[in-house]
């Protein structure tokens, strides 16, 4: 979670606010939960493992993201 914080901070939020964002091959996702803080419209996370998916979920529940604007 120190890493998201960081790289919270370094973005540009104006670049992703109201936009949809894909994030091809997330591995961990921090783009994409970035992007979500951030206010983009819509997140869209893709990994070939599943695993990894499975793993980004629940990362994305357990920071109260909305399935809605989320998806992976």
């Amino acid at each position: 979670m120190q890493e998201l914080k960081q790289l919270h901070r370094k973005s540009m939020p104006e670049q992703v606010m109201g936009k949809t964002v894909m994030e091809l091959g997330c591995g961990l996702g921090v783009p994409s939960l970035v992007a979500h803080r951030y206010q983009a419209q819509h997140v869209v996370a893709t990994d070939f493992e599943m695993t990894t998916l499975e793993r980004l979920h629940r990362q994305a529940v357990l920071n109260g993201i909305d399935d809605d604007l989320f998806d992976i």
